[in-house]
Order: structure tokens, then sequence, then C-alpha cells
């Protein structure tokens, strides 16, 4: 069986934040590239927009700009996910730190016991008698005559 390393959870973290930050540039990417080509679409010859093409390059400029910030949101609300992934990786790795550090302690504290040659016992009580119980009796009434 492999031995637990810590720097290969480490690295497994690190790769996470890449791809979540690489998922968001890419996303912005390919938005704005989609955005261009949406907004260059009154420069085509089969355009019936009532758009000018001499307004052309500024619905390509746009539409980019638009399809940037599409993809920035898509790209970030996805990569928001793969970052939680990341720290879930790096809180569970401090969990095991912390948890082997608390075994250490207890141990160094039970090395420092003195040694018992025999465990503690028991001491049992003796069963007490059984009482018999009457059963309660209220106090009498007194009636106004």
């Amino acid at each position: 069986m492999a031995e637990f390393d810590p720097t290969v959870i480490e690295r497994h973290a690190v790769y996470l934040y890449r791809r979540a930050a690489a998922l968001t540039r890419g996303s912005m990417v390919v938005g704005t590239a989609f955005g261009a080509a949406l907004g260059a679409y009154p420069l085509t010859p089969w355009s019936h927009w009532p758009v000018p093409h001499m307004f052309g390059a500024a619905t390509a400029l746009f539409g980019a700009l638009a399809g940037l910030m599409i993809g920035y949101v898509v790209g970030d609300s996805r990569a928001t996910g793969i970052r939680l992934q990341a720290q879930l990786v790096l809180h569970q790795l401090q969990l095991e730190r912390n948890t082997a550090a608390i075994v250490e302690a207890l141990r160094s504290q039970v090395e420092q016991l003195p040694f018992v040659s025999s465990p503690p016992r028991l001491v049992e009580r003796e069963p007490e008698p059984e009482r018999e119980l009457e059963p309660p009796v209220s106090a009498p009434i007194e009636l106004p005559a």
C-alpha cells in the first residue's frame, strides 16, 4: 500500500485552482469570439437588418464586449464549483493534520502517566432491599357546615 503523501493532495488543489482560472479565461475567449461573430453579422451581404453597414464595426465591438461579459459570468460560475472542490480538498488535509497532532499530543500524555500494574476494579454495591410502597394519601378535606 502506498504511503500517505500530503504534497499530492496539495498539488491536486493547485491543479484545481489553475483549472478554475483557465475555465474562466476560456469562457471569456469563447464568449468574445461568439459575440464578435454575431455582432459582425450586419457586415455580411445577406444581412437584412436595419443597421447600416457603416456601423458594422461598432456592432461587432458591442457583440464582442457583450460576449466577453456573458463568457465571464458563465465561466466564473462554473469555476466557483471547482474552487469549492479545491477548498474541500485543502480542508480535508487540514483536518487530517489536526487529527494527527491531537493523537500525538494524547500519546505523549499517556506516556507520562504512571504505570499501573492492574486496572482499577469497579466496586459493586449491595442491592437495597425492596420496600413496599404505600399508595399516597391526600390530606383530609374539611367541608363548611
